[in-house]
């Protein structure tokens, strides 16, 4: 993927995070977008799931922020 349009998946997702964005984390694609960044991927290694999300099962995730 070209640089740049990594970089603007990752301000789409720190943007997301923002508290008016809140019903847009409650969508699948939101889900499907953070594995496909690699994230949950990152938080499963790390176990360090913050305020952001939780583990859900050995497989999936749900976002609590």
């Amino acid at each position: 993927m070209h640089r740049g349009a990594l970089e603007m998946r990752w301000l789409s997702v720190f943007v997301n995070w923002r508290r008016h964005c809140r019903e847009v984390r409650k969508l699948p694609a939101f889900k499907q977008f953070i594995r496909d960044l690699g994230i949950y991927d990152s938080w499963r290694q790390s176990g360090n799931w913050g305020d952001f999300a939780r583990p859900l099962g050995d497989d999936d995730f749900e976002i609590i922020a």
